[in-house]
Parts: structure tokens; C-alpha cells; sequence
């Protein structure tokens, strides 16, 4: 056997374990869309971005870490953000049901990605139309056609 050929075999195997750990880890965010929330805000989510405006003012978190089994994702505030700058935060959402879900800051202003994914806070989830995100209902997401 050639030198080249064990550094081609060694590439695929390689490439093999990198795609089979791409294949095993969320690929995308299962949130990801437009949407109108019952407070009457346009949110968009993409791969890099979770944005809400509402009535002029728009607020922008950065996508940090998610998971769609646990059904969590971390952002971090803008570093120009009014509130909490470059913080961290755990959000977290009901499964879509009929192009409708619900999501719940359970955490927020926490000093690092880690510290937050970590967080012991937890939402409620049984009754989200009315209660159970820190004492309040649950923001209502439905799927926006622009």
C-alpha cells in the first residue's frame, strides 16, 4: 500500500466520522421561520438570529446553543442592546402544533452561554394560553405569511 493511498483512506474515514457526527447533532433549528405572536409582534428565527418588533422597536438575540429534543435554545443580547447587554438568556418552546407554539424566557441576563443552558429555571408548560412562564402565559407564536 501507497503513502497516498492511506492518506486518501484516512480522509474518508475521516469525513465519514464528521458526517455521521453532523448527522447525529440537530442540523436546524425546528423553530425556524416568520411568525405573529399573540402580542402582536413579528418574530423571525433563522440559524443566527431570534428577532421580535413590535410597535417600531425591534430587539435582536444572537443564537448561541439549541437543542430540539429538550426543545431550549440560548441567545445573547446585542452589545448595544438597552437592557442587559451581552448577557446571556434560555429560551424554551412547546412542540408546533397546527403551525402554533409557545415559548417561555425561562432565564435571562445571565453572564455566560454556559450559566444559562445551566439554569435549574423551568416554565410550566400544561396550561401555556394562561400561566406558567414565571407567572405569566406563554408567548403564542403562529406561523406569519408575509
Amino acid at each position: 500500500m501507497k503513502l497516498s493511498d492511506v492518506k486518501a483512506a484516512g480522509f474518508l474515514f475521516l469525513s465519514g466520522l464528521l458526517l455521521l457526527s453532523a448527522c447525529g447533532a440537530d442540523a436546524e433549528l425546528e423553530i425556524l421561520g416568520s411568525w405573529k405572536s399573540n402580542y402582536d409582534a413579528l418574530e423571525k428565527i433563522d440559524a443566527t438570529s431570534w428577532t421580535s418588533t413590535s410597535s417600531g422597536v425591534t430587539t435582536t438575540y444572537s443564537m448561541v446553543k439549541f437543542d430540539n429534543e429538550a426543545n431550549m435554545v440560548i441567545t445573547q443580547n446585542a452589545s448595544d442592546a438597552s437592557y442587559d447587554p451581552d448577557k446571556f438568556n434560555k429560551i424554551v418552546w412547546t412542540d408546533i402544533v397546527e403551525d402554533t407554539f409557545y415559548y417561555c424566557m425561562v432565564d435571562y441576563s445571565k453572564e455566560t452561554a454556559e450559566l444559562a443552558e445551566t439554569s435549574t429555571a423551568s416554565a410550566d408548560a400544561s396550561d401555556p394560553e394562561n400561566s406558567g412562564c414565571g407567572g405569566f402565559a406563554w408567548t403564542q407564536l403562529t406561523t406569519h405569511v408575509e
